[in-house]
């Protein structure tokens, strides 16, 4: 009785020593630390191996995503502003974006109007809604 208790007491003990919040940069770098903010500009953190030392700070514009000890994460996704609107994920204007492509891809060609209104004069018009 007494090694299973001993037993539940280190295996709990273990579990809290891997405890910690991950902050991973947008490099590829993993940052193991004790989150203490999340402002609106910035994380201030305390690394995991010195929680005692100084605190950190680094922009939310730099981090990926953060995963802390209880199995939560919050991703940060930087968003520019354009006109007052908040842009895709993309970083622009879904519309403008649209608009560019249009202009780049479409060439005029194969929309089917000229095949459709000759359809429509020469067979019949139920022959010309076919298309």
């Amino acid at each position: 009785m007494k090694k299973t208790n001993f037993l539940l007491i280190l295996i709990f003990a273990s579990m809290s020593l891997f405890a910690q919040d991950i902050i991973t940069t947008k490099s590829g770098d993993d940052i193991k630390a004790k989150v203490l903010e999340v402002n609106t500009t910035e994380i201030k953190y305390k690394k995991l191996d010195n929680l005692d030392g100084p605190i950190f700070s680094i922009l939310k514009s730099e981090v990926l995503i953060v995963r802390y000890e209880n199995g939560t994460k919050d991703i940060f996704v930087v968003t520019k502003q354009n006109n007052d609107q908040k842009n895709s994920l993309l970083g622009e204007d879904p519309y403008k974006q649209g608009k560019e492509d249009a202009k780049k891809f479409y060439k005029g060609r194969n929309s089917g109007g000229v095949g459709t209104a000759c359809a429509s004069i020469f067979a019949s018009p139920l022959l010309g809604l076919i298309p």
